[in-house]
């Protein structure tokens, strides 16, 4: 994964996240939240790789 895609992808999901609890679409909010919990852990793994 490139490093600055990676940043942009879940910076545009929290921020999707942050309007769909606004809507009180909590569902929407969990899966969300699942994504940038993978985002995280594969940009850690490059990271550490590297």
């Amino acid at each position: 994964m490139k490093k600055e895609k990676g940043f942009n992808e879940i910076s545009m999901l929290q921020y999707q996240i942050l309007r769909y609890q606004a809507a009180g679409n909590g569902p929407m909010c969990q899966s969300l939240n699942a994504k940038v919990r993978k985002l995280m852990s594969e940009a850690n793994q490059c990271i550490t790789r590297n």
